[in-house]
């Protein structure tokens, strides 16, 4: 059963590589929200779940910078997950740990965040 889960990740990446669909969500992925830079101020805790609107968590256009500590995740201007997006991983950032300590790091723009997904989207 491992080795099938793990071929079918293999598979998702494969896929996403060649532009032929998304990476679907793993129940367990995780990424924090921050107000501030450098992971200050109030945050939002995402865990295993997609958020379509911000406004819902009181944290609509709110993100500075984040910390993906589980899996790829597509970052909404819009809520409904539409408009543009940004796609950030635990292997993303400046370092490759997962950190993005200003929205510049993930190509975005500040305080513009409304939705969250789990998973790679076009």
């Amino acid at each position: 059963m491992k080795n099938a889960i793990k071929i079918a990740g293999v598979l998702g990446w494969l896929l996403l590589l060649a532009g032929c669909g998304t990476v679907r969500p793993n129940p367990d992925w995780r990424i924090v929200l921050y107000d501030g830079e450098n992971f200050t101020g109030k945050q939002c805790v995402i865990e295993s779940k997609d958020v379509p609107n911000l406004s819902d968590w009181q944290y609509n256009d709110m993100t500075t910078s984040l910390i993906v500590y589980k899996g790829n995740w597509t970052l909404y201007e819009h809520n409904g997950y539409q408009g543009l997006a940004w796609q950030v991983s635990d292997k993303g950032g400046p370092t490759g740990n997962g950190k993005y300590p200003t929205f510049k790091e993930w190509n975005g723009a500040n305080n513009a965040i409304s939705s969250v997904r789990r998973g790679f989207y076009p």
